[in-house]
């Protein structure tokens, strides 16, 4: 299988190991070797628990010709919305600020679970606390990602973001089940010069999300659009097939090579201000 096309591309959403929970299925040194040898221009790691800003510097020793980056998720582990580790995060290099995810009330809802963290306060103002990071991510110009909140706190916080200053969102996987958006408002949040990140990583065996990916990128179009992975789950593939496949179907179906250039390199490039 000729997996020539993922020379140079950028992938800003893959689970690694240590983690504290999860078994995952490749450590950081293990999937930057993985890359490497794909020649990859560059990869963030996530972790739902623990920054990973650390991490990456540590594994960017390795390699002059792959850069790695970390960030940090606004989790209960890391106490939330919390300035403080936001701001030690940045201090690390840290490129990503992910809102909650698997500790936000959406999530947990979707999964029949109670509590959450929500952006929101009563009156539906971004929390006080939020908008305190939001200017941490402005002032330091690195990226803003939704992670797996609803619509509702997606816009509220995405036009307070504008507001104070940060130039770069991420939007995480719009086809993902819990975090599922409409075309609609997809192209509501086009307004906010947003980037969507469709993901390859959905535990799904026949791939359904593909489909609804290709669609997505039909009508919103591919200047808004940066593919990535989400992969490092046991049970999931592994990277090099899962960026490969995802490339792969999507050029078979009429993405043209110019669009998948501005999809796995040229908009990734931006929001991580490479070279």
């Amino acid at each position: 299988m000729d997996k020539s096309i993922l020379n140079g591309i950028i992938d800003t959403h893959i689970h690694t190991a240590p983690d504290p929970y999860t078994k995952r299925r490749f450590d950081d040194f293990e999937i930057a070797k993985q890359t490497h040898e794909y020649k990859a221009r560059c990869i963030v790691i996530k972790s739902h628990a623990m920054e990973t800003a650390a991490r990456a510097q540590l594994v960017n020793k390795e390699y002059d010709d792959l850069d790695v980056f970390g960030g940090i998720t606004l989790n209960q582990w890391v106490g939330g919305f919390n300035p403080y580790a936001v701001d030690a995060a940045i201090h690390l290099g840290g490129k990503i600020v992910w809102l909650p995810t698997l500790s936000s009330l959406n999530d947990r809802e979707s999964k029949g679970k109670r509590g959450g963290l929500y952006c929101l306060d009563t009156w539906g103002h971004v929390r006080a606390e939020l908008v305190e990071i939001l200017k941490l991510i402005a002032d330091a110009d690195i990226i803003l990602a939704t992670g797996h909140i609803d619509y509702t706190e997606m816009v509220a916080v995405v036009d307070k973001a504008k507001e104070v200053g940060v130039k770069k969102i991420i939007v995480n996987h719009p086809e993902l089940f819990r975090t599922k958006l409409t075309v609609e408002q997809q192209l509501n949040l086009t307004q906010y010069d947003v980037y969507f990140e469709r993901t390859f990583g959905m535990l799904d065996p026949m791939h359904q999300h593909m489909p609804i990916a290709l669609e997505n990128i039909q009508k919103v179009g591919a200047a808004s659009t940066i593919l990535a992975t989400d992969v490092g789950q046991v049970n999931n593939l592994d990277w090099s097939d899962a960026y490969f496949t995802f490339m792969k179907y999507l050029l078979e179906h009429g993405i043209s090579q110019a669009d998948m250039e501005v999809m796995t390199k040229t908009n990734q490039k931006k929001l991580l201000a490479l070279a």
